[in-house]
């Protein structure tokens, strides 16, 4: 039964990300719902918090609305941190601190991503690093620390370095800190940047 569970969140996680529509027509977030929590009665922390990842996904998504995604994430990040902290409990971090700061809870999204960065780096997970440091530092610009410019240069610096998918969000949140800064023409080539960063990764769930 755990392993038909297990296979049921890998079929939900697949159907979302290949076909949205029919995920959402199907009753994808219900079942996933469901399963999630047939996998903590059971012990399986790991795919239920997967399962949670995937419906903070799939409601943001659909625009249910930040609180309705974020409450899922930290279901996510609570049952992974009892877990030895990984790929997934950081990408649930970093994720969770994103959410936080398009609502304006700039000190907890510090806190998140910091967590994220802290635990990413030596694992080499560059990817999640890169996210993090965009959202640590837009957070940080807006409370006026001026680290923030400092991370979100790093960030950027680092997904071109690296050829990494979160290029995109660093450049365009990058260009809308430059357009806070009055440096237009930088933002417009950030703007830039980013688009061509959409067109060759495709659309990212995650722009801002």
């Amino acid at each position: 039964a755990l392993g038909a569970l297990r296979t049921s969140v890998t079929a939900l996680q697949l159907g979302f990300l290949n076909d949205p529509p029919t995920f959402y027509a199907d009753g994808g977030p219900a079942r996933a719902e469901r399963v999630s929590q047939q996998l903590l009665e059971q012990g399986d922390l790991l795919t239920a918090a997967k399962a949670q990842m995937l419906l903070g996904q799939a409601e943001w998504y659909r625009g249910s609305g930040v609180d309705v995604a974020a409450t899922h994430l930290s279901n996510a990040v609570d049952w992974l941190s009892r877990e030895p902290a990984g790929e997934q409990f950081t990408s649930a971090l970093a994720e969770l601190a994103r959410l936080r700061m398009l609502t304006q809870q700039y000190r907890e999204a510090i806190s998140l991503a910091d967590r994220a960065i802290a635990i990413a780096r030596p694992l080499g997970l560059t990817e999640v690093e890169a996210n993090a440091l965009v959202t640590a530092g837009t957070a940080r610009y807006s409370v006026g620390d001026p680290l923030g410019l400092v991370q979100q240069e790093a960030a950027l610096e680092l997904c071109r370095t690296k050829g990494l998918r979160a290029l995109q969000r660093a450049a365009n949140n990058l260009a809308t800190t430059m357009q806070e800064e009055g440096r237009l023409r930088r933002s417009y080539e950030l703007i830039e940047e980013s688009a061509h960063a959409a067109r060759g990764w495709g659309l990212s769930l995650t722009t801002r």
